[in-house]
């Protein structure tokens, strides 16, 4: 299936990638594509300049042997050439198989490039599909294999939350957490999961865990043959649909029956927030302290690394740890009293073990003054009034941004720049939770929701806002107020 991938030529893997690539974009206008068609699209997806017509027409031929890519005869096609009116005929586009490999190719680089997207909503998002899918199963069967989607679209968010939560977690403890990048995301992820997962569902939880009661009595099997009816599978080939429906369904329950991921994710609130409390007291002493272990072995790597030989890079490992006694010039007792007088070269010297360790806590160096201590206390709600002040501003500038449902996107020209930053942010979230399953991507403030739909394919939109221009793909914007709890914040 990936024989084009482990082409041996690196010009050939391009021209497959360009190609396919082309193909893809291509079936979203057009169910068959000339050579016209995928050469002008290529150029549009940045692949050099025009790929020559008989290494076109080699590399679909390749791709066809591979069964990737199919070959029709299109009486609409341009007829440019005098050849034979068979070959002026010729279309292509991606078989099944193509289509399949493709898409993984390009959700796999979504997901490797993706952050973490968690809506403020999604428990109460998933209590509405249940409660439609309950609806529809006595109404409207044909609309339940919407619903089952909607099941999966919702698994799926669960996993990426758990997963990034879970792998923050695991860089805290055994990454270098003084490095500012580590922690920063590490933090952000935690904090993400831990504010939506232990702060917002506990209300949430119980008409939820009702309602998977009633789906659960319902049976999931009987849900997913009646959801087949709407599938548009072929009649006698709805096996594996099923299968996967009751999969899914059963995925769900999992993770909100007593004891499942979701209690998991709250009881591991503890051991998160420790994770987080060892990390910012490594990252203080590792800023504030005369000597830190990583970076004492990190330099003493970096001395190693610059011996010129074996012998010499033993002799530094064995003088910094201690494993035979060093000579050092013999100086005054008081260790503070340095005498730059004294050449090292001519002292006396004097057998001394050295090993690494650190002065005690209670030592001080007499040249050091009293060091007054931070008030955390003051500094945590400081942070934390400030964070809520901006989360506020925040969710007051989006609800300027209401539209009477669906709108393009020049319907925001003119518009100033706080609300375009938030606009930005917002479009941003939304096209990476794109799912084109449902056709839509959101995302969520305190006080609205952004919901962005597929415009025309192929034309590109741009808009005078501020000093500049706003240049993106067409798309239909519907920005709807919702209702939102109170935030409230408690400092003990």
């Amino acid at each position: 299936m990936w024989r084009f991938v482990g082409e041996p030529r690196g010009d050939a893997r391009e021209d497959y990638a360009a190609v396919l690539s082309a193909l893809l974009r291509l079936s979203g206008t057009s169910a068959m594509s000339t050579m016209r068609d995928i050469t002008a699209q290529m150029s549009r997806d940045g692949y050099g300049g025009p790929m020559p017509a008989e290494l076109l027409r080699e590399r679909l031929d390749e791709l066809v042997q591979m069964r990737l890519v199919l070959v029709f005869l299109s009486p609409t096609a341009a007829r440019e050439e005098l050849r034979d009116g068979h070959r002026r005929q010729e279309a292509w586009a991606l078989s099944k198989k193509g289509r399949i490999i493709v898409r993984s190719v390009r959700d796999a680089i979504n997901d490797l490039d993706r952050v973490l997207a968690l809506p403020p909503r999604l428990i109460d998002s998933i209590q509405e599909t249940l409660r439609q899918l309950l609806l529809h199963l006595h109404t409207d069967p044909m609309r339940l294999a919407t619903d089952i989607t909607a099941v999966r679209s919702h698994v799926g968010q669960l996993l990426n939350a758990a997963g990034d939560y879970y792998e923050a977690m695991r860089m805290l403890n055994q990454h270098d957490v003084t490095d500012d990048e580590v922690f920063g995301e590490s933090r952000t992820r935690i904090m993400l999961v831990l504010r939506q997962f232990v702060q917002h569902t506990q209300t949430a939880l119980a008409p939820l865990r009702s309602s998977l009661d009633d789906v659960r009595l319902e049976d999931y099997a009987v849900i997913a043959e009646a959801a087949s009816a709407g599938a548009g599978a072929v009649v006698g080939d709805t096996t594996a649909w099923v299968a996967d429906a009751v999969t899914h369904l059963e995925s769900l329950d999992a993770w909100f029956v007593r004891g499942g991921n979701i209690d998991k994710i709250i009881e591991s609130a503890f051991y998160a927030i420790d994770a987080l409390l060892s990390a910012i007291t490594r990252r203080y002493y590792a800023a504030n302290r005369s000597s830190d272990l990583a970076a004492d072995f990190r330099q003493l790597a970096c001395m190693i690394h610059a011996q010129g030989d074996s012998a010499d890079a033993y002799t530094v490992f064995a003088a910094a740890t201690g494993l035979w006694a060093a000579q050092h010039p013999h100086a005054v007792g008081d260790e503070d009293d340095v005498l730059p007088t004294v050449p090292a070269a001519h002292a006396s010297g004097a057998d001394v073990t050295v090993s690494l360790g650190r002065r005690p806590a209670a030592t001080k160096s007499p040249r050091a003054g009293a060091r007054q201590m931070e008030n955390l206390t003051l500094t945590r709600q400081a942070e934390e009034q400030a964070a809520i002040a901006e989360m506020t501003r925040l969710a007051d500038l989006s609800a300027g941004l209401v539209t009477p449902g669906f709108v393009a996107l020049d319907f925001f020209t003119g518009i100033d720049p706080e609300h375009l930053e938030i606009l930005v942010e917002l479009l941003e979230e939304a096209m990476d939770s794109f799912d084109p399953e449902l056709g839509y991507g959101e995302a969520l403030t305190l006080r609205c929701r952004l919901r962005i739909a597929v415009g025309q394919p192929g034309k590109t939109c741009r808009i005078a806002v501020g000093d500049g221009a706003l240049t993106a793909p067409d798309m239909r914007i519907e920005i709807a107020a919702i209702t939102a709890e109170p935030l409230s914040v408690g400092v003990r």
